[in-house]
């Protein structure tokens, strides 16, 4: 392509001049992105608990006492990140690993590993938040986060005086047998449009280092004048048996000096 500038129509060129090994690429690295999702990522799973704080009712010192609706909804909104914080502690993690031994987990968590694999998000602008444990088998998360259940109300009481009978949960955990990060599909059209780009743009290159003139629309173009004949290409092998040689108009008979 030289010195001019590479137009839409030469990109489309390339491409449907080179449409099947383009074709070919995009299987081969859509087949490539399928062993990839499932032999070499190993999956994880995914259960969540959703809970909210419900603060109607608060123990004190002095005995029970009753908050209105709407100071209710407040005060239970403000509850929610120190109860976070209280429960996103390895000191938490520490109390809940002895229960789970005893619960038949597919293999022992130390505590560093379960603490990373447990994960707590406020819902913006509400008295809730989620907590999301992820495992290497589904029935694991779902132990887990069902432990988590059990035993995050006891210790908030523990740490926190007044917590007892606030913390709610609105939606258990429950087993998902999804990998939360194998998506197979998304995989497969990645690595099929990746090994489509990486063949043309290798295409691309060879166009734009090739300076030799194509055709005779190539020609005209560059010089400015139209092509009044052409010189063809003879050689011994185009000898017919009757003496004559026959002209072999080449492709590639144009150079650009």
């Amino acid at each position: 392509m030289g010195n001019r500038e590479v137009t839409l129509m030469d990109l489309f060129n390339i491409l449907i001049k080179r449409i099947w090994i383009i074709l070919a690429a995009m299987v081969i690295g859509g087949l490539i992105a399928l062993y990839y999702s499932k032999n070499v990522i190993v999956p994880k799973y995914e259960s969540t608990t959703k809970y909210f704080i419900d603060t109607s009712v608060v123990d004190g010192t002095s005995g029970t006492f009753s908050i209105d609706a709407n100071r209710n909804l407040t005060v239970s909104r403000m509850f929610v990140p120190t109860y976070i914080v209280i429960l996103n502690t390895k000191d938490f993690v520490e109390e809940i690993i002895p229960k789970l031994e005893k619960a038949g987990l597919s293999r022992e968590y130390q505590a560093d590993e379960l603490y990373r694999s447990i994960k707590y998000t406020m819902a913006e602008d509400s008295e809730s938040f989620s907590v999301t444990v992820s495992a290497y088998s589904p029935q694991d998360a779902l132990t887990i986060a069902q432990c988590i259940e059990d035993n995050a109300e006891a210790y908030l009481v523990e740490m926190r005086s007044g917590s007892e009978n606030t913390l709610k949960i609105a939606d258990k955990a429950r087993l998902n047998e999804s990998p939360k990060n194998v998506k197979t599909s998304v995989n497969i059209l990645i690595g099929a449009f990746a090994a489509a780009i990486a063949v043309f743009a290798v295409f691309f290159i060879i166009e734009i280092i090739d300076v030799r003139i194509k055709d005779e629309k190539e020609f005209e173009e560059i010089i400015g004048l139209p092509v009044l004949g052409i010189i063809p290409e003879y050689s011994e092998h185009s000898k017919s048996r009757y003496g004559y040689y026959s002209s072999r108009y080449s492709s590639k008979s144009y150079e650009r000096h």
